[in-house]
């Protein structure tokens, strides 16, 4: 149990034995509504950037972007 907390791994695990190992994953998945909740921010117009892409002092030296 001990390895289990020292990998931050709580709660139920699926166990997958592959040739003469036995390895452990998390059933946990922290980004399961991720989906659902960035469609509800695109619809209420919550999606906005909080910082812009770049700043204007910014120098791009990529040859194919350009800003004008």
């Amino acid at each position: 149990m001990k390895k289990l907390e020292q990998n931050k791994i709580k709660g139920k695990v699926e166990i997958i034995k592959k040739k003469e190992k036995v390895n452990l994953k998390s059933v946990y998945k922290p980004r399961k509504n991720w989906e659902t909740a960035f469609k509800r921010m695109r619809k209420e117009n919550e999606d906005r950037l909080l910082i812009d892409d770049f700043f204007v002092d910014e120098i791009v030296e990529d040859s194919d972007f350009l800003i004008q």
